[in-house]
Protein backbone atom coordinates (compact mmCIF):
# COMPACT_ATOMS: atom_id res chain seq x y z
CA UNK A 1 0.00 0.00 0.00
CA UNK A 2 1.03 3.60 -0.42
CA UNK A 3 2.87 5.82 2.05
CA UNK A 4 0.90 7.04 5.03
CA UNK A 5 1.90 10.72 5.14
CA UNK A 6 0.49 11.98 1.81
CA UNK A 7 -2.72 9.99 2.23
CA UNK A 8 -3.28 11.28 5.75
CA UNK A 9 -2.70 14.88 4.61
CA UNK A 10 -5.11 14.46 1.70
CA UNK A 11 -7.70 12.86 3.98
CA UNK A 12 -7.45 15.82 6.34
CA UNK A 13 -7.84 18.26 3.43
CA UNK A 14 -10.81 16.27 2.12
CA UNK A 15 -12.33 16.42 5.61
CA UNK A 16 -11.92 20.19 5.38
CA UNK A 17 -14.08 20.17 2.26
CA UNK A 18 -11.45 20.09 -0.50
CA UNK A 19 -12.76 18.20 -3.53
CA UNK A 20 -9.32 18.65 -5.11
CA UNK A 21 -7.80 16.67 -2.22
CA UNK A 22 -10.38 13.92 -2.84
CA UNK A 23 -9.39 13.74 -6.51
CA UNK A 24 -5.66 13.67 -5.64
CA UNK A 25 -6.26 10.95 -3.06
CA UNK A 26 -8.14 8.74 -5.50
CA UNK A 27 -5.39 9.19 -8.08
CA UNK A 28 -2.78 8.32 -5.44
CA UNK A 29 -4.49 5.12 -4.26
CA UNK A 30 -6.01 4.03 -7.59
CA UNK A 31 -3.37 1.37 -8.30
CA UNK A 32 -3.64 0.01 -4.75
CA UNK A 33 -7.42 -0.18 -5.00
CA UNK A 34 -7.25 -1.86 -8.41
CA UNK A 35 -4.78 -4.44 -7.08
CA UNK A 36 -7.08 -5.09 -4.13
CA UNK A 37 -10.05 -5.42 -6.49
CA UNK A 38 -8.22 -8.02 -8.57
CA UNK A 39 -7.62 -10.09 -5.44
CA UNK A 40 -11.25 -9.74 -4.37
CA UNK A 41 -12.50 -10.78 -7.80
CA UNK A 42 -10.01 -13.56 -8.54
CA UNK A 43 -12.80 -16.14 -8.26
CA UNK A 44 -15.47 -14.07 -9.99
CA UNK A 45 -16.51 -16.46 -12.75
CA UNK A 46 -19.39 -14.55 -14.31
CA UNK A 47 -17.23 -11.75 -15.67
CA UNK A 48 -19.99 -9.33 -14.67
CA UNK A 49 -17.72 -7.29 -12.42
CA UNK A 50 -14.15 -6.40 -13.35
CA UNK A 51 -11.48 -4.93 -11.11
CA UNK A 52 -11.69 -1.66 -13.04
CA UNK A 53 -15.47 -1.54 -12.73
CA UNK A 54 -15.28 -2.26 -9.00
CA UNK A 55 -12.78 0.57 -8.46
CA UNK A 56 -14.87 2.95 -10.56
CA UNK A 57 -18.01 2.06 -8.63
CA UNK A 58 -16.03 2.60 -5.44
CA UNK A 59 -14.91 6.01 -6.72
CA UNK A 60 -18.52 6.97 -7.49
CA UNK A 61 -19.55 6.06 -3.95
CA UNK A 62 -16.59 7.96 -2.48
CA UNK A 63 -17.38 11.00 -4.61
CA UNK A 64 -20.69 11.35 -2.76
CA UNK A 65 -18.83 11.98 0.48
CA UNK A 66 -18.14 15.71 0.57
CA UNK A 67 -17.42 16.04 4.25
CA UNK A 68 -15.59 13.08 5.73
CA UNK A 69 -13.97 12.38 9.05
CA UNK A 70 -11.38 9.67 8.49
CA UNK A 71 -8.64 9.39 11.08
CA UNK A 72 -5.93 8.07 8.75
CA UNK A 73 -5.21 5.89 5.75
CA UNK A 74 -6.10 2.74 7.73
CA UNK A 75 -9.56 4.09 8.45
CA UNK A 76 -9.94 5.08 4.78
CA UNK A 77 -8.96 1.63 3.46
CA UNK A 78 -11.23 -0.03 6.01
CA UNK A 79 -14.09 2.11 4.75
CA UNK A 80 -13.20 1.17 1.16
CA UNK A 81 -13.43 -2.53 2.11
CA UNK A 82 -16.92 -1.94 3.45
CA UNK A 83 -17.96 -0.09 0.27
CA UNK A 84 -16.56 -2.89 -1.94
CA UNK A 85 -18.67 -5.35 0.01
CA UNK A 86 -21.78 -3.22 -0.61
CA UNK A 87 -20.98 -2.83 -4.31
CA UNK A 88 -20.51 -6.57 -4.85
CA UNK A 89 -23.69 -7.35 -2.93
CA UNK A 90 -25.58 -4.78 -5.07
CA UNK A 91 -24.23 -6.35 -8.28
CA UNK A 92 -25.25 -9.79 -7.06
CA UNK A 93 -28.76 -8.53 -6.22
CA UNK A 94 -29.13 -7.09 -9.70
CA UNK A 95 -28.01 -10.36 -11.32
CA UNK A 96 -30.34 -12.40 -9.16
CA UNK A 97 -33.40 -10.19 -9.47
CA UNK A 98 -36.32 -12.56 -9.41
CA UNK A 99 -34.37 -15.82 -9.70
CA UNK A 100 -33.00 -16.84 -6.33
CA UNK A 101 -31.68 -20.39 -6.27
CA UNK A 102 -30.19 -21.32 -2.93
CA UNK A 103 -27.19 -23.62 -2.97
CA UNK A 104 -25.14 -25.15 -0.21
CA UNK A 105 -21.91 -23.19 -0.22
CA UNK A 106 -18.72 -24.93 0.89
CA UNK A 107 -16.24 -22.96 2.97
CA UNK A 108 -12.51 -23.54 2.64
CA UNK A 109 -10.34 -23.25 5.73
CA UNK A 110 -7.72 -20.97 4.15
CA UNK A 111 -9.82 -18.81 1.87
CA UNK A 112 -13.30 -18.74 0.45
CA UNK A 113 -12.82 -19.98 -3.13
CA UNK A 114 -16.57 -20.30 -3.65
CA UNK A 115 -16.99 -16.54 -3.60
CA UNK A 116 -17.87 -15.47 -7.11
CA UNK A 117 -19.04 -18.85 -8.39
CA UNK A 118 -22.64 -17.86 -7.89
CA UNK A 119 -24.05 -14.34 -7.45
CA UNK A 120 -26.09 -15.64 -4.52
CA UNK A 121 -22.85 -16.27 -2.64
CA UNK A 122 -22.22 -12.51 -2.37
CA UNK A 123 -25.72 -11.95 -1.02
CA UNK A 124 -25.46 -14.84 1.42
CA UNK A 125 -22.11 -13.55 2.61
CA UNK A 126 -23.44 -9.99 2.90
CA UNK A 127 -26.42 -11.10 5.00
CA UNK A 128 -24.19 -13.25 7.20
CA UNK A 129 -21.74 -10.37 7.70
CA UNK A 130 -24.62 -8.08 8.68
CA UNK A 131 -25.69 -10.57 11.35
CA UNK A 132 -22.11 -10.93 12.55
CA UNK A 133 -21.66 -7.14 12.66
CA UNK A 134 -24.70 -6.88 14.93
CA UNK A 135 -23.34 -9.43 17.38
CA UNK A 136 -19.56 -9.09 16.98
CA UNK A 137 -18.62 -5.85 15.13
CA UNK A 138 -14.85 -6.24 15.50
CA UNK A 139 -14.92 -9.81 14.17
CA UNK A 140 -17.03 -8.69 11.21
CA UNK A 141 -14.55 -5.90 10.47
CA UNK A 142 -11.64 -8.38 10.54
CA UNK A 143 -13.42 -10.62 8.06
CA UNK A 144 -14.29 -7.65 5.81
CA UNK A 145 -10.66 -6.55 5.77
CA UNK A 146 -9.51 -10.08 4.97
CA UNK A 147 -12.05 -10.75 2.21
CA UNK A 148 -12.46 -7.36 0.58
CA UNK A 149 -9.04 -5.78 1.01
CA UNK A 150 -7.03 -8.98 1.11
CA UNK A 151 -5.32 -7.84 4.30
CA UNK A 152 -2.95 -10.17 6.08
CA UNK A 153 -3.45 -10.71 9.79
CA UNK A 154 -0.70 -8.19 10.47
CA UNK A 155 -2.29 -5.56 8.19
CA UNK A 156 -5.74 -6.07 9.70
CA UNK A 157 -4.27 -5.81 13.20
CA UNK A 158 -2.60 -2.52 12.26
CA UNK A 159 -5.77 -1.09 10.74
CA UNK A 160 -7.93 -2.05 13.71
CA UNK A 161 -5.34 -1.35 16.40
CA UNK A 162 -5.48 -4.86 17.85
CA UNK A 163 -2.90 -7.65 18.10
CA UNK A 164 -2.23 -10.16 15.33
CA UNK A 165 -3.15 -12.94 17.78
CA UNK A 166 -6.57 -11.33 18.28
CA UNK A 167 -7.05 -11.08 14.50
CA UNK A 168 -6.12 -14.75 14.10
CA UNK A 169 -8.60 -15.74 16.83
CA UNK A 170 -11.31 -13.61 15.20
CA UNK A 171 -10.62 -15.23 11.82
CA UNK A 172 -10.78 -18.73 13.27
CA UNK A 173 -14.08 -17.89 14.95
CA UNK A 174 -15.58 -16.17 11.89
CA UNK A 175 -14.65 -19.04 9.55
CA UNK A 176 -16.51 -21.51 11.75
CA UNK A 177 -19.38 -19.11 12.39
CA UNK A 178 -19.71 -18.21 8.71
CA UNK A 179 -19.67 -21.84 7.65
CA UNK A 180 -22.54 -22.57 10.02
CA UNK A 181 -24.51 -19.46 9.01
CA UNK A 182 -24.17 -20.09 5.28
CA UNK A 183 -25.15 -23.74 5.67
CA UNK A 184 -28.22 -22.70 7.68
CA UNK A 185 -29.19 -20.09 5.11
CA UNK A 186 -28.88 -22.60 2.27
CA UNK A 187 -31.00 -25.14 4.15
CA UNK A 188 -33.68 -22.57 5.01
CA UNK A 189 -33.79 -21.22 1.44
CA UNK A 190 -34.22 -24.60 -0.23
Amino acid sequence: MTKERPITVLLQQWAGGSSLAREELIALVYDDLKSISRRVLRNESSGQVTATALVHDLYLKLANYNSVDWNDRKHFFSFCAHLMRQILADHARQRLAGKRNAVLVPLGLQEMPWLGENPASYLDLDRALERLAQAEPEKAKVLELRLYLGCTSEEAAGILGISKATVDRHLAFTRAWLYRELRMEAVLSS
